[in-house]
């Protein structure tokens, strides 16, 4: 019996406080942030439609569990970023969302395309 462990993933992504959140930390444009958005969205639809349609094998499937840990608490760090005044940590920031990267880029494997792998990597550099 195997659920989706990637469902709060794609509907995480795709609010507006996400996206609201991400044009707050992407200093560059609105235009970069949206770019974001749009790779994070492509990237969490396919891992939710491999994970749907149980293609993950059992290690896949506990790194996907971690997956879904590490979001909530990357989701609820930025919310106390944003409602906690003087808390925002660049580096700590940076940081869990480098873990999150690399345990995304462990599930997807050979799962996607070159091109989704790149997409993750865009969508996790952060802007100087």
């Amino acid at each position: 019996m195997r659920r989706v462990v990637l469902d709060d993933l794609a509907s995480g992504l795709a609010g507006p406080a996400a996206q609201a959140q991400l044009v707050s930390l992407c200093l560059n444009s609105r235009r970069d942030a949206d770019k974001t958005v749009k790779n994070l969205i492509k990237v969490a639809v396919k891992a939710a439609l491999l994970a749907k349609n149980e293609q993950f094998n059992d290690a896949e499937l506990a790194i996907g569990r971690q997956l879904n840990a590490r979001l909530r608490h990357l989701l609820m760090t930025l919310i106390s970023f944003h409602r906690v005044d003087f808390t925002y940590d660049r580096q700590h920031l940076i940081g869990l969302l480098n873990e999150f990267r690399d345990l995304l880029d462990r599930l997807l494997g050979d799962h996607v395309t070159q091109k989704s792998h790149d997409r993750l990597a865009d969508a996790f550099s952060m802007p100087d």
